[in-house]
């Protein structure tokens, strides 16, 4: 994804500059490759971490040194001499649904994975409280979940299929993440119904992929940029001696990039 690999590059090239290697290690959100990789750190020494985990919390447990933390978009389960960074996952639920309700909608679909993350379970209170602000009632038909261990965009477009032969209203759709848009895009396009004439679409990420849809989607564009520069600003400073005696939160706004789905 455009959002891991910005914030991979701004990394290295920012520690490159202040004279330290940088190891990238990529888990591929494997739950036990991710306890591997930080036993393999934790024995190479590394001088500190910034951690993108794929899992709900980083296991940061089985390090044996209390060396400094940064992370983005999950939470650690310890709470000492780090720090959590992360997007302000409300903020964009609330945009992206309150766009679609300002266009007209008023029967909007949350489309989603199982299991989710905290950053993208923020995103569906924002969605509740944006339909609740104007009036409207979520509920649980129109929250359309897919599964996580398969390809997202084919899951996206059957989940989007099977809630078309269910026949289920709706003019709306809020997705959690871009290529999830793409998926409910291609299916509604596949079955003859109009975007954005019948249903709209908003998607979350602003990924490259947004750009080069027929028609572009409309997004929420994490800024990341500024999470890796406050990311590593934040990591340097600790390993200049700035100990963090509780964990300290950082919340960064998203933006509404708005295309050719609204």
């Amino acid at each position: 994804m455009n959002f891991f690999s910005v914030i991979v590059q701004k990394t290295e090239s920012f520690f490159f500059k202040q004279g330290y290697s940088t190891i990238i290690c990529n888990t591929a959100k494997d739950a036990e490759k991710e306890r591997e990789y930080l036993k393999t750190l934790d024995g190479k020494m590394v001088d500190g971490l910034i951690c993108i985990s794929g899992q709900e919390e980083l296991s940061a447990e089985l390090l044996k040194r209390p060396i400094p933390i940064v992370c983005i978009d999950r939470r650690p389960k310890i709470n000492t001499n780090v720090a959590f960074i992360e997007s302000n996952h409300y903020e964009g639920g609330f945009l992206a649904t309150e766009e679609l309700i300002d266009k007209g909608c008023k029967d909007i679909l949350l489309l989603t994975k199982q299991n989710n993350l905290s950053s993208v379970n923020e995103r569906l209170h924002g969605y509740k409280d944006a339909l609740q602000k104007h009036g409207l009632s979520p509920s649980e038909d129109r929250l359309v979940a897919v599964r996580n261990d398969g390809p997202t965009l084919e899951a996206a477009q059957a989940a989007i299929e099977r809630v078309l032969e269910k026949k289920l209203r709706f003019d709306g759709i809020f997705a959690t993440n871009d290529w999830l848009a793409l998926g409910g895009l291609l299916a509604l396009q596949k079955h003859g119904v109009q975007v954005p004439g019948e249903v709209k679409i908003v998607g979350f990420d602003n990924d490259t992929i947004s750009q080069y849809c027929n028609p572009p989607l409309t997004t929420i564009e994490q800024d990341k940029e500024t999470l890796a520069d406050q990311a590593c600003n934040t990591l340097l400073r600790m390993l200049s001696g700035e100990r963090l005696e509780q964990e300290q939160h950082y919340s960064v706004p998203v933006r509404l990039i708005q295309r050719s789905t609204t």
